[in-house]
């Protein structure tokens, strides 16, 4: 996967259609840490992808697959919800498979995966940037977008639901991944995965991962 380049088969990701909603669980709470990168704890994988300039692997910052009627909703016991107002499930910053890849459009696996667990500078702003200039602007990440807990007035989380609102079409959800702080431990982080992307990232530590399930 490259940010042009995004999880897009119904084997890789779970589809809401409109009105319906995916909810997930993990096995651990997910923690407000001052600690992690940019204060984000939580990040959400979907399948956004810059769209290219002329077919040459260079963005002017638009995106396709980006919907604005999805809504995100985190809650430490399944009971009690808080909506992420600003935060779109489906948005910002696409998800990068490996560091050492150089095609953006059909790249075989490199060698250097990406850190599920560590999110992009929200500062990041990919306009006129190639597939290099992009994987260096992520510093490592592979991408996703960021919620933070302390926005919200919340100390841990272990639920987060994501429902489509309306439009056309529906809303594609890849996984969610709970941020490690830096320092991080030796460990290379924890996942709570959506459908195949299991099997994608099976590579990385999902010694945590949690569970899903859908309605709608």
């Amino acid at each position: 996967m490259t940010p042009f380049n995004p999880a897009y088969l119904d084997n890789e990701l779970v589809c809401i259609g409109v009105g319906g909603s995916l909810t997930m669980r993990f096995d651990h709470p997910v923690q407000n840490d001052p600690n992690n990168p940019y204060g984000i704890d939580l990040l959400v994988f979907g399948n956004t992808g810059y769209i290219s300039d002329e077919g040459y692997g260079v963005t002017s910052g638009a995106m396709f697959g980006n919907s604005t009627q999805g809504r995100l909703e985190v809650s430490a016991d399944g009971v009690s919800w808080f909506t992420v107002f600003g935060a779109q499930p489906d948005g910002p910053f696409p998800t990068l498979g490996y560091r050492d890849v150089t095609d953006p459009f059909s790249s075989p696996p490199g060698a250097m995966p990406t850190d599920f667990t560590k999110p992009v500078n929200p500062a990041f702003n990919p306009a006129d940037m190639s597939l290099s200039q992009i994987i260096a602007a992520y510093d490592g990440s592979g991408g996703g977008a960021g919620v933070d807990l302390a926005a919200l007035g919340l100390n841990q989380i272990s639920y987060v639901r994501v429902s489509y609102l309306g439009g056309s079409g529906d809303l594609q959800i890849d996984a969610v991944s709970d941020v490690l702080p830096v320092p991080g431990p030796g460990a290379l982080g924890s996942f709570s995965l959506v459908g195949l992307a299991a099997a994608r990232w099976r590579r990385r530590d999902a010694a945590r991962a949690g569970s899903a399930v859908t309605r709608g």
